[in-house]
């Protein structure tokens, strides 16, 4: 699992330095996804909500690593993906069309998947080109997740994507975020 590995003198504040690679972030992504809960929340705050789930993994890393989102970077991410989430709904709703029924194999279905995949790999791409040109602030490196300080990257999430009224998907986030280790 990826851990906080700067302290609070060593880490980078400006974009001199990538805050996160590509193969960390997928790879931080896979891992989170497959704890508990996390996929089906995420998966709801997508469809329901039109949450974008690799920005919640990327919040989700961010609150791991105790990096501080404001609400104009998030709004700047959603932005920066919207092209590539038009493209991944498209191809979802291809792939859900091609599923096949419960005793059939489907080689199409599996092609689906892996293109869904790479898209996938794709946005992940975009974001990280716009987060890693963030100037950005850390918590003191006690606080991250387990610590008793908020992270303000949660309350600029919800009101980058417009969820202050919407207490489903408060909840699924907040689900999302307790079962971070």
């Amino acid at each position: 699992m990826l851990k906080n590995t700067w302290n609070n003198k060593e880490r980078p504040m400006k974009n001199s330095e990538v805050l996160l690679s590509r193969a960390d972030f997928w790879r931080y992504s896979y891992i989170t996804y497959a704890i508990d809960d996390v996929a089906p929340a995420s998966l709801t705050l997508q469809d329901r909500f039109g949450v974008n789930v690799n920005l919640i993994m990327l919040l989700c890393w961010c609150l791991q690593e105790g990096v501080i989102l404001t609400l104009t970077q998030c709004q700047q991410l959603i932005e920066c993906v919207e092209d590539s989430e038009h493209q991944l709904k498209a191809h979802r709703h291809k792939r859900h069309a091609a599923k096949p029924k419960e005793d059939e194999v489907s080689a199409r279905y599996d092609d689906l998947k892996a293109e869904e995949l790479e898209l996938e790999k794709a946005q992940q791409a975009l974001i990280l080109a716009q987060f890693n040109q963030f100037d950005v602030s850390f918590l003191p490196k006690e606080a991250a997740v387990g610590g008793n300080v908020f992270n303000a990257s949660i309350a600029a999430f919800i009101n980058a994507y417009a969820l202050r009224e919407a207490p489903k998907a408060r909840l699924l986030l907040s689900a999302i975020i307790k079962a971070l280790p």
